[in-house]
């Protein structure tokens, strides 16, 4: 009884407060437009990455390598290679299409900046970063089948003598597979970052996000107070 006559309270609080908690949520969506629409413009640029394989299997999770690029020591790499472009970078991963069992083999890196050649800056210097970090993942990789295929030429292709059948066979598939970029390929970029394009400034949603925003907590507000001073009601 006493939680409903508090409750109570606070929604006689709310009603006789309304005009003034509908003009503070429109005063913070007038500044939350104003700042998107004066705010410091913004461009965008994207490119693909193919993620490094190698006999069939990617280097490393394509999900996990987004997550890395999207963290602030990733982030913190690539503004080390271009010190003279602020701004931000994200990627998500993205299916390979047929052929691959739709399985993410493919990294999309957007870069995001104040300028078109700032984006472009900090999205070439993520790829470089990305490509580098994949450079070791990959050799250490593929190192254990060089070393196969050595081993197997030893009695496939011996210098002298007869070749074993089952070792040349064998020898042949591992060498298509090593050499094959379907299966085995280092981390590369697909495609080169375009021009950058500017950002659109979406003030409408900007404003009513935060009118939304700042009315409910402007509400929850004047709940608690109703139900703290239920006499003044």
């Amino acid at each position: 009884m006493t939680d409903t006559i508090e409750f109570d309270t606070g929604l006689r609080a709310v009603w006789r407060w309304k005009w003034r908690l509908v003009a503070g949520a429109l005063v913070c969506s007038a500044l939350a437009a104003g700042w998107t629409l004066l705010g410091p413009p913004r461009f965008t640029t994207s490119a693909l990455v193919s993620m490094g394989r190698v006999m069939g299997e990617e280097i490393e999770d394509p999900y996990a390598v987004a997550q890395t690029i999207n963290s602030p020591g990733f982030l913190a790499a690539v503004k080390a290679r271009s010190p003279n472009a602020a701004g931000s970078v994200n990627a998500e991963a993205l299916t390979g299409g047929q052929g691959r069992l739709e399985r993410p083999t493919l990294i999309r890196i957007t870069a995001i900046a104040p300028s078109a050649d700032q984006a472009v800056t900090l999205g070439r210097a993520a790829v470089e970063e990305l490509v580098e970090r994949h450079r070791q993942r990959f050799d250490a990789s593929v190192a254990s089948y060089r070393d196969y295929e050595k081993v197997l030429a030893t009695s496939g292709e011996p210098a002298t003598g007869a070749a074993d059948p089952v070792a040349r066979r064998d020898l042949f598939e591992l060498r298509a597979k090593l050499q094959s970029p379907v299966f085995t390929a280092e981390t590369a970029s697909r495609d080169a970052f375009p021009s950058a394009v500017a950002v659109g400034r979406n003030t409408a949603v900007a404003a009513g996000v935060a009118f939304a925003t700042a009315l409910a907590i402007l509400v929850l507000i004047a709940l608690a107070a109703g139900q703290m001073r239920p006499s003044s009601v």
